[in-house]
């Protein structure tokens, strides 16, 4: 997998999504743990040269709160792998959202991590390689 599809996929992450979420609509699933999540969106996304998997859930941890979050989003994955791997994609993405209570309005933070199977073997796009900036060249 090249630096180009991967760098693609990093700008889907960080482009705002259309459209409102609605709880109403969020989707209830029970991760290996037995956490249960609510998943606001799955959707694949296909481009000429690969297709991807785009997971949007909301989480009860702060995105600050890293390690937590890297060991529920990797549970996350564990769950929607195969369908990806079905869906024929090379790129999973996965955004954890973390909604701050109070308030009338719901305000979230999103944290998205993005994985690759460049050999047929799943990985977490490090996140020093997203910090760099690197673009499809």
């Amino acid at each position: 997998m090249g630096a180009k599809v991967i760098a693609l996929a990093v700008m889907l992450v960080f482009t705002p999504h259309c459209g409102v979420r609605n709880a109403q609509n969020s989707r209830t699933y029970t991760l290996p743990s037995g956490k249960q999540i609510k998943v606001e969106e799955i959707k694949r996304l296909t481009f000429a040269k690969f297709s991807s998997m785009l997971v949007i859930y909301e989480t009860e941890l702060p995105t600050r709160n890293k390690e937590a979050l890297d060991k529920e989003v990797a549970e996350v994955w564990s769950v929607f792998q195969k369908d990806a791997e079905k869906a024929e994609a090379k790129v999973g993405i996965i955004e954890a959202t973390y909604y701050q209570l109070g308030g009338l309005v719901r305000e979230g933070k999103r944290y998205a991590f993005v994985l690759s199977e460049p050999d047929g073997t799943w990985e977490f796009v490090e996140e020093d390689w997203l910090r760099e900036g690197n673009t499809a060249r």
